[in-house]
């Protein structure tokens, strides 16, 4: 989701279109991050379309975990602010690779409007300092 203005110029998130009918692309290290396959990426931009995501902000594109993607730089001034999460299904646990790192799978809870309305609930980007921590709390009389 774009927190800021992302446009062309400020090198917003592009996706190449119908690539995740292609399954994974084994990844390769490049730098301090994993790429695609820098040959076989020239094949599959040769097929198919580059889409580049130009969002406002609050706008959000959302697209399948094997849709290759990336971004180039920003050319401008300005500076590029988007947030961004991912999710999969239970069955669908992330492959992991030597050198690459995922998440655990952590359950989401439904919450009742209350937990909101009465303070119970805290982001994960809310008081990263204490030991309470919302993904195991109860939401009981004791939490805080």
């Amino acid at each position: 989701m774009a927190i800021t203005e992302n446009t062309k110029a400020h090198g917003c998130l592009q996706v190449i279109k119908k690539s995740h009918l292609m399954g994974r692309i084994k990844p390769v290290l490049r730098g301090n991050g994993d790429v695609c396959d820098p040959k076989r990426m020239e094949k599959v931009i040769e097929r198919l379309e580059v889409v580049d995501c130009e969002m406002a902000p609050g706008d959000a594109v959302f697209f399948h975990a094997n849709t290759i993607h990336g971004s180039q730089g920003n050319h401008t001034d300005d500076t590029r602010i988007l947030m961004h999460c991912h999710y999969n299904a239970v069955s669908n646990q992330p492959v992991e690779e030597k050198g690459q790192k995922s998440h655990p799978y952590i359950p989401l809870d439904k919450l009742p409007d209350s937990a909101i309305k009465n303070g119970l609930y805290k982001s994960g980007f809310e008081d990263q300092t204490g030991d309470w921590n919302w993904y195991t709390s109860d939401f009981g009389a004791n939490s805080q």
